[in-house]
This record gives structure tokens, sequence and C-alpha cells, in this order.
């Protein structure tokens, strides 16, 4: 594409959470890469500037945050770069939606990098589309010119597919939609497959040969992107009184004279947590106490008292929490009496929450995890985690008593050995750099 030595580049990153909002997985990858692309030295050297493209959200939409929004105005300042906000139907009170959220929102997304690429000239754009939303951005920006076409490379990063996970509850009507969203997604790698400088990012080897085996996309059309977090976060590294640590505890009724097994995340049928509650009401309720964490896209969801009374029946001591602020479960992972954490997902591409458990780097914290999917890259069973059919809820219960007897010594072992293999494999900055990286040389050789 060009022989420069250096050519100027710049980076738009492209997401529905994680710019001016925070609820979701996506959103944590969104909000570390931001901060990865205007601050880490090594992509500094291969980047001159960055912009960022999300929905244009009110106070009204969940997990909105001027807080968020004016970090990353703040770090796209470091980097020459702007903050644009694409409409997307919805008046601004839904940041996900369907498939006419998305039509908008990429068709209103190409024309901003349009736009941006007439305001500050490089030599290359590389447009990151996080997700489902901006699956077809690429698309609807085949209407430009070739010169223009020519400067831009176009990486959709599916975290996930409606083939994985199926039911969405964000999705009114959701049983109605599959096909939608099926369409949507095969024709973004349809056009990945026949269309040069066009391409689809994989967040883990499961992923890659999913999009393989369900969707048909030709291998040399995927891009490694390995998921992974800001490793050098300051959340990670600070260090949260004893005394603060209980505050919050006590704010949620979560006891502090008992160990504790969490699991936290949204509110899905998928994630399992129906697995939690049943495995935690085998468990002695005098000595662990299980704690859930989850909540839907809305308090108004009926799925919260469907939980509620699965908790009453099977695990009448447990603890749901349903609202609450998003810093209360890297709290838990960070106490001392969270003994175990339990990711039960019945379907995962990549999972975050092991990946975070162990950067906090809890010496007394076994992370256990449902048996499947990108669940068996992240995970060494017996070395640093412990992998097993969740489902089979009375042997997984005798597992983890069995687990919660390991010594000191092991647990501090198997937790070093997580935070090195989280250290060497999840670095996001290191992962973002290498693929940044491969797609510049790409350029440079043709």
């Amino acid at each position: 594409m060009f022989n420069l030595r250096k050519p100027k580049v710049t980076i738009n990153l492209l997401a529905h959470d994680g710019i001016t909002s925070r609820y979701t997985g996506v959103g944590r990858v969104a909000f570390d890469s931001l901060r990865v692309f205007c601050e880490d030295k090594k992509i500094s050297r291969l980047v001159h500037s960055v912009n960022a493209i999300t929905g244009k959200y009110n106070n009204k939409c969940l997990g909105f945050s001027e807080t968020i929004k004016d970090r990353s105005i703040k770090l796209l300042k470091k980097k020459h770069g702007r903050l644009l906000e694409a409409l997307n139907g919805s008046q601004g009170e839904v940041s996900y939606g369907d498939i006419s959220n998305w039509r908008n929102v990429s068709i209103s997304s190409a024309s901003l990098i349009y736009g941006l690429s007439q305001y500050n000239s490089s030599d290359l754009y590389i447009d990151l589309c996080l997700d489902t939303p901006f699956a077809q951005t690429a698309s609807f920006f085949q209407q430009y010119g070739e010169d223009e076409k020519k400067k831009h490379i176009f990486v959709w990063i599916p975290h996930s597919t409606v083939k994985i996970h199926k039911i969405d509850s964000a999705i009114q009507g959701y049983k109605e939609y599959y096909n939608q969203r099926l369409e949507w997604e095969q024709a973004a790698v349809n056009l990945a497959n026949k269309t040069a400088r066009v391409y689809v990012g994989y967040v883990g080897e499961f992923m890659r040969e999913h999009l393989i085996r369900e969707y048909s996309c030709e291998p040399d059309k995927l891009l490694d992107f390995t998921n992974g977090l800001d490793v050098n976060d300051v959340r990670f590294s600070e260090k949260t009184g004893e005394q603060k640590m209980e505050e919050v505890l006590d704010q949620y009724g979560i006891p502090k004279d008992k160990d504790l097994m969490l699991s936290f995340g949204r509110l899905e049928p998928y994630k399992g947590f129906d697995l939690t509650i049943k495995i935690g009401g085998h468990l002695d309720p005098k000595t662990i106490v299980t704690v859930l964490i989850a909540q839907p896209y809305s308090q108004q969801d009926i799925i919260i008292g469907e939980y509620r009374q699965l908790m009453e029946k099977y695990n009448p001591r447990g603890i749901f929490i349903s609202d609450y602020d998003f810093d209360l479960p890297h709290t838990l992972l960070r106490w001392h009496r969270t003994k175990i954490l339990l990711v039960p997902s019945l379907a995962e591409p990549f999972g975050l929450i092991s990946e975070e458990a162990r950067l906090y780097k809890n010496p007394y914290l076994k992370i256990v995890a449902m048996n499947r999917d990108g669940f068996l890259e992240q995970i060494n069973d017996g070395k640093d985690g412990f992998l097993m059919d969740l489902t089979k809820v009375e042997e997984s219960s005798e597992k983890i008593n069995r687990i919660l007897s390991l010594s000191d010594k092991e647990t501090r072992e198997m937790v070093g050995s997580g935070f090195a293999r989280a250290t060497a494999n999840y670095n996001l900055a290191n992962n973002l750099n290498r693929a940044i990286s491969k797609i510049i040389e790409k350029c440079q050789g043709g």
C-alpha cells in the first residue's frame, strides 16, 4: 500500500461501551485499549493519532458516565485525537440495541471515519470495530472512492456471536432476531473474505476456530487480537485498606466472618449463575457463603425475580445482589476471605473475569471455571485454576470442598502461576502492539 519507512498511522477505535460508558466485558477491553493506545510507549512509536467513536448516549443509558467520557477526551488529546459520537437511532438511551440500532450506528460511524480522514490526513487508518453493533461499518464505507479506501484497514473484532450466545436479554423479542443477527454477522465475514483491507479479528483460539467453522471465514482474513487487560492499571497494584473493604462489605450486607464463594457478571441465563446458586447450596453455610453479584440491563427485568426465587429455594443463606456499584466485585476479588471465584458460563469465547482475578494476585483465591470454550485455553487445570463440568452440581460441590482444603502454600503457588500466565499471555498492551505492528508490516509489504 505504501513504502514509507515510518508511515503516519491513525487508530480509530469503535465501541458501544467503554468510551463514555462501562458495563460489559467488551467495554472493559475498549476502556483499557484506549489507555494503552494513548499512553503506552511501544504503541506510541507506531501510532501518530488515536480517535474514538461510540454511540451518542444520555444519562438514561446504562453505564453512561461523564467521568468516563472526560477520561476518554483527556486521553485522546494526548494522541492528537477526538471523541466522536455516532447516532444509533435510540435517542441516546440504548447503547447495544438491535439490528436497527446497529445499522444506524454503522452508517453514522462510516461517515465519521471518512470525515476524520479529511480533517487529519494520515498514510494509514486502522479502524478497529469492536463487537456486533459496528460489524458492518466497513460495508458502509465501501461507498467512498478507491483512493480513500486504500488508506484504511478495517478489522471487525467480535467478542461473541449469535451462534454462541443465541439469547441476549438486551434485545426485545430476541427469539425473532436470531436470523437477523446471524445475517448481519455473516455479511461482515463475507465482506472480509472478498474485500482487500477488510479483516476479522479473533479474541482467542476458540473464537478463531469458531469463525472458520461456523461462519466460513477465510483463515488468511483473520487477525490475532487476543483479548487482554491493561496490566499496568493502578487498580491491580493499589493497596486498599482492610477497613475500607469492610465498609463496602457492610454496605451490601456481606458477612466478614465467613469465607465467600463469588460469582459476578451480567445477569443472563448463559452465564450459568443458577449453577452458582445450586452448587453453593451444597456447601456448608456455616463456613462459606455464596455471593452472586449480577445485574441485567434493566432493574425492571423479570430475570431478577427469577434468580431471587432460585436463591431462596436452593441456597437460602446465599446473597444475591442485582443493583450495585461496578467496583464491588473487584473489592471482593481482593478480600482475604474470598476463597473461590466460580465462573460457570455455559458459553464463553474468552472470560475476562478470570484474568482480572489473577491480576489482583489475592493469595487466598482459587479460580474454578466451566470446562469448555475459551476457558480451555485460559486455564491449565490444577496448575493455575480448576476446570470442571459445573452442570454436575453435586460432583462440583464435592470438588470445591476439596479445593477449599488446599494448603496456603499450594494456593499461593497456584495464584503465582495464574498471575504469570495473565501477564505473559493476556497483557493487552503487548497484544495490541503485536497486532498493530503486523498490520503496518502487511501494508508496507504490499
